[in-house]
Parts: C-alpha cells; sequence; structure tokens
C-alpha cells in the first residue's frame, strides 16, 4: 500500500501559509472543510475567498451547482497579517446527478379500433429525456415518439410483451434505464344475446348471457330493475337461474364489466312476462 504526501519546506523565519487538504473532488452541492495554518507566526488568522461556490470565514466550502461536464475552481486562504502570504487549493467539481428511472408502472389497456395515447414517465438524471423500443414489437398502428407518447390505433390484439428504454441528456456520459411492460389489447366488450328462453312460472329456469371482447373474466349484475322473486343472476358466469310463481312484466338491465384496467362495461335492457314471455335484449 502507498500513499502521496506534500511537504511544504519554508526557509526559517519565512512566513508561509499552507492549506489542507490539498485538493477536493466534489458533486455540485457538496461542502468540504479547509483548514489553513500559517507558519512562522503567532497570528494564525486567514480570510478565505473561492472562484466559485462559496466558503464561510471557518473555511467550510460550498460547490456550486453545475448542470454538465467538470469544472474546477479554486479556494485561497489569505494571512490576515500578512496579505502578502496565501495559499490556493484546486476543487473539481461534477453534477449531482439523481439515478434516472421509469417512473411508469403499467400501461393501460388498448380497445381495438380506439384511439389510444399515453405517456411514458422518468424522473432522474437530466431531462429532455428520449426513449426508445429495444425489445418486442408494438401492436400495427401504434407508435412510440423518442418524447414518451405512445399513441396510435390498432386492430389487433392480444397481449405485447415490450421493453422501453430512456436515456437522459447528462454529459459527458448520458444515463439510461430499461423496463418490460406487457401492453394488453382488446376489443369493445359487449352483450352478444339478444333473446333469453321464455319462463314458465313454477318451472326450473336455466339460461345464460353471453359477451364478446375485453378481458376475461367477466362480472354480471343487474344495474336497474327488479328479477323475479326466485331468479338471480349468477355473477361469475352471466347465468339466469330459479324458478319463480310470479308472473307479469319485470324490466331490468343488465350490466357486463370486464377485468381491464381500466374496466369496460357493457349494458343490455331485458323485459320479461312469465308463461310463455320472452326476454329481449
Amino acid at each position: 500500500m502507498t500513499a502521496s504526501f506534500s511537504i511544504v519546506i519554508a526557509a526559517s523565519g519565512t512566513v508561509s501559509v499552507v492549506v489542507s487538504p490539498d485538493a477536493g473532488l466534489l458533486v455540485s452541492g457538496q461542502t468540504l472543510q479547509f483548514k489553513a495554518t500559517v507558519y512562522n507566526s503567532s497570528n494564525q488568522g486567514v480570510t478565505w475567498s473561492a472562484s466559485a461556490g462559496t466558503i464561510s470565514s471557518t473555511g467550510l466550502y460550498t460547490a456550486p451547482q453545475v448542470s454538465s461536464g467538470t469544472w474546477t475552481y479554486r479556494v485561497w486562504a489569505t494571512s490576515t497579517a500578512y496579505p502578502a502570504k496565501s495559499d490556493t487549493v484546486m476543487v473539481v467539481v461534477t453534477p449531482l446527478v439523481i439515478p434516472l428511472q421509469i417512473t411508469t408502472s403499467s400501461l393501460p389497456e388498448v380497445i381495438t379500433g380506439a384511439t389510444y395515447t399515453e405517456t411514458l414517465a422518468a424522473s432522474g438524471g437530466k431531462s429532455p429525456y428520449h426513449w426508445k423500443l429495444t425489445s418486442g414489437t408494438l401492436p400495427q398502428g401504434l407508435s412510440l415518439a423518442s418524447t414518451g407518447v405512445l399513441s396510435g390505433s390498432t386492430a389487433q390484439t392480444g397481449p405485447f410483451t415490450l421493453t422501453f428504454q430512456v436515456t437522459d441528456s447528462s454529459w459527458p456520459v448520458q444515463l439510461t434505464a430499461s423496463q418490460q411492460f406487457v401492453l394488453q389489447v382488446s376489443s369493445l366488450v359487449e352483450i352478444t344475446t339478444t333473446l333469453l328462453p321464455e319462463i314458465t312460472a313454477e318451472s326450473d329456469y336455466d339460461a345464460p348471457m353471453a359477451g364478446v371482447g375485453g378481458t376475461t373474466p367477466y362480472h354480471w349484475s343487474i344495474s336497474t330493475g327488479t328479477l323475479p322473486k326466485g331468479i338471480s343472476l349468477a355473477s361469475t358466469t352471466g347465468d339466469f337461474t330459479g324458478t319463480t310463481s310470479q308472473t307479469g312484466q319485470f324490466s331490468f338491465t343488465v350490466k357486463l364489466t370486464d377485468s381491464s384496467s381500466p374496466p369496460q362495461t357493457a349494458r343490455g335492457s331485458l323485459g320479461n312476462c312469465h308463461s310463455g314471455a320472452e326476454y329481449r335484449c
């Protein structure tokens, strides 16, 4: 192990000023405590100054803010008793760089035929940022701008695994960050059942509702109106089941919600009259 030192040798009786440490390497805003020794003088007072940044009367230096590159500044200590005596040290300052990271955690689902716009976000590093797709293939009709805006319209469906990379504007070395996403493209959810079998009072009833598009699993519910007593709608399967003794006209609306993010919904208004009547969508 080796170590380097510097020694100032002054002639006997000669006043000299020595600053320690003899150099500094800081990032913007960082501080460094300097100390000055005045040799061959009982007066140890010094006046501190710097070419950039600030330095206190006790020698505490604060590096200036720099946005890029590497900057070299000077720090002086001058004897108050002997103003012609001083010492200078060099301080190298580089930017304070916060690590670059992608802050977008997921992408909203794309609906076929609909206009889609989503902006990828990042933090840290130095803006402006530059975005690109490094892995996977976008659905036909969608594109990624260098600003991070993902937009367009597509007729393709399915999950698309994509990796995006962001690069900042730091200099001389640019920072990068990458993240993988799964972009889900689904068709518009809709209820396809247009007619339900008739119900006969006092008879067992079992009739399923059907839907297409969106993302399964589906959730079924009655959003308005009331079912005949004894008839229920299964939320997970969409099946109407049960037995009823009621007769008359019952109007209600069936709501279908998919598992998209955000979820899609579809509604069908139905009416029923028992003993030979039909539900109509």
